[in-house]
This record gives C-alpha cells, sequence and structure tokens, in this order.
C-alpha cells in the first residue's frame, strides 16, 4: 500500500474516532442509568488513548489533523431518547458494538498492508487491543443489562 494511502486510512479513522468520542461523551451525560453512564465515559477515555496514539503516528507521518468545531455540531448521536430505559441502554449498546465491529475490521485490514513501518504497525496493533477491551465491555455489559438494574 502506497504511503499516502497509509495516511489517508489513519486521517479517516482519526475522524471517526474524533466524531465516536464525541457522541460517546454525550451519551454519557445523557444516559440515565448508572451502569451506561460509567461504561460511555470509559469508552470516551480510551477513545482519547486512541486518539492520541494516532495523533502521534499522524504527526510522523507529516499529516496535520485540524478538527474544527462542526464536529461538535454534527457529531453523530448515540443516544436515542425513549420511555423504555432498558430498549434504550441496550439500543446504544448495540450501536456501539457496531461500531467497535466496524473499527476492528478496519485496523486489522491495515494492519495487514504489505509497506507499512514497524512503529505504525505497533500503533495499529495498540489501537485494537484498546478496541478488544472496548468489546469485552460492551459484552459484559450486554450480557449483564438487565440484571444489573435489579
Amino acid at each position: 500500500m502506497e504511503r499516502w494511502a497509509v495516511r489517508k486510512r489513519l486521517r479517516q479513522l482519526h475522524q471517526l474516532l474524533v466524531k465516536s468520542r464525541a457522541a460517546l461523551e454525550q451519551a454519557s451525560a445523557e444516559v440515565r442509568d448508572k451502569w451506561m453512564s460509567d461504561l460511555f465515559f470509559m469508552l470516551s477515555c480510551r477513545r482519547l488513548i486512541m486518539l492520541n496514539l494516532l495523533d502521534r503516528e499522524l504527526g510522523t507521518l507529516g499529516v496535520t489533523n485540524k478538527v474544527g468545531a462542526f464536529l461538535k455540531e454534527n457529531a453523530p448521536k448515540l443516544a436515542v431518547v425513549t420511555d423504555d430505559k432498558q430498549e434504550q441502554g441496550a439500543r446504544m449498546v448495540a450501536d456501539q458494538v457496531e461500531e467497535e465491529s466496524y473499527l476492528k475490521k478496519e485496523l486489522h485490514d491495515l494492519l495487514f498492508q504489505p509497506g507499512l513501518a514497524g512503529r505504525t504497525r505497533q500503533m495499529i496493533v495498540n489501537l485494537l487491543s484498546e478496541t478488544e477491551e472496548n468489546m469485552h465491555d460492551l459484552d459484559f455489559i450486554r450480557t449483564n443489562l438487565s440484571s444489573l438494574r435489579a
């Protein structure tokens, strides 16, 4: 894979993570359930770690990332307000699992591209491990969502 193509895909992942972090912070503030709020806050913190890793790597590749104020206004809304709290929590977790699966697939595809520098591969492995941790936490919440509310 050409160097410019790697930079382009990493820049796209960066934009996805920025939007995801904004949505997770918003969901953490809006959700009524303490368990869900803590989960979304923790996922938002992990997104920040992932963004820092990606920023460092993009800096070594010579890519400047200017995050505009429009992201806060146009951030995807993860929280869907419904009367049924359980349905709302399950829907939000399902949306987040879908996003994590997409991110994992993209990172896995990028990892096995020929011509990547060793430090870039290591950064992608670190991002994959963060994504795996997120998936484990989401699976725990998804399987125990009803029992945590009791």
